[in-house]
C-alpha cells in the first residue's frame, strides 16, 4: 500500500510539471499575492501636478497620487512661497502604481522643474536674467509659463501653435487678466554671465513689459 501511494505522488508531480496549465495556475496565484508587474515597487520620475495632485511619468502617463510617505505635500510646500501660483516640480520617488494611482512610499528627491531636470519634451525653454526670468513653452505639457524664480511665481497660458516666419517662432496667447508674445530667433546667444553659446535669441513682451534672453529647443546641446 505504502508503494503505492508513493507511485501516485511521483505521478501526480511528473504531470504538474509537464503541465502548462497548472504551472499558469500557480503564476496566476503567484501573480494574486504579489500583484501584477505594474504593482512591484520601482522608481519613478515626472512632473508632479501640484494642483491636481498627480504625476506626469517620463513616459507621458499620468497617474493620481497616493503618498504614503507623508513627505511629499511637505516638502513641495518648502519649495512654494505661500500664496504664490504653484509651479510644477519634478519628483523622483519610489512606490508603485495600483489601477490609475502611483502610491509613493518614498520621496528621493523633488525640485523647481528646469530645462536640466525635465524628461518631458518641451517646444523651448527660455531665459534670462537682471531680473532672472524662464519661460517654458511646452505642446506636451499644454503650457506656455512665465516664471520668475526670485518671487516664486508663475503666470499660465495655455498652449498655442507657433507662427513660423524668417527662422524665427512666435507664439503669442492671452487670459483674461494677462497677455504674452514671444518670438524666439534662430541666431547665436550668450546669456552675459557664462560662457555658454545657445542656438536661439528670445524676446518676450509680457503685459506691456519686455524681456530679452536665449531660449533652448528640446535637445540641443548647450555649448
Amino acid at each position: 500500500m505504502q508503494k503505492i501511494i508513493t507511485l501516485i505522488v511521483i505521478y501526480v508531480c511528473i504531470v504538474s510539471c509537464d503541465n502548462p496549465k497548472v504551472n499558469n495556475e500557480a503564476s496566476k496565484t503567484f501573480d494574486s499575492i504579489n500583484g501584477s508587474t505594474k504593482s512591484v515597487m520601482n522608481e519613478y520620475s515626472g512632473i508632479y501636478l501640484i494642483a491636481e495632485n498627480k504625476i506626469k511619468t517620463c513616459d507621458a502617463a499620468i497617474y493620481s497620487i497616493v503618498d504614503e510617505s507623508g513627505k511629499l505635500e511637505l516638502l513641495s510646500k518648502e519649495l512654494i512661497v505661500e500664496g504664490k501660483n504653484k509651479a510644477n516640480l519634478v519628483v523622483h520617488a519610489k512606490g508603485k502604481i495600483d489601477a490609475n494611482n502611483l502610491i509613493i512610499s518614498e520621496v528621493i528627491t523633488i525640485e523647481p522643474k528646469n530645462f536640466r531636470n525635465t524628461c518631458l519634451p518641451y517646444d523651448f525653454w527660455c531665459l534670462g536674467n537682471e531680473p532672472f526670468w524662464q519661460v517654458q513653452i511646452s505642446k506636451n505639457e499644454n503650457l506656455i509659463d512665465f516664471y520668475n524664480p526670485m518671487e516664486q511665481e508663475l503666470i499660465h497660458f495655455d498652449y498655442v501653435q507657433s507662427i513660423e516666419k524668417n527662422n524665427s517662432f512666435v507664439y503669442t496667447a492671452n487670459t483674461n487678466k494677462n497677455e504674452i508674445k514671444v518670438t524666439i530667433h534662430t541666431q547665436k546667444c550668450s546669456d552675459g554671465m557664462s560662457e555658454r553659446m545657445y542656438n536661439y535669441a528670445v524676446s518676450v513682451m509680457l503685459n506691456g513689459n519686455e524681456y530679452k534672453g536665449c531660449a533652448i529647443k528640446f535637445g540641443d546641446k548647450i555649448e
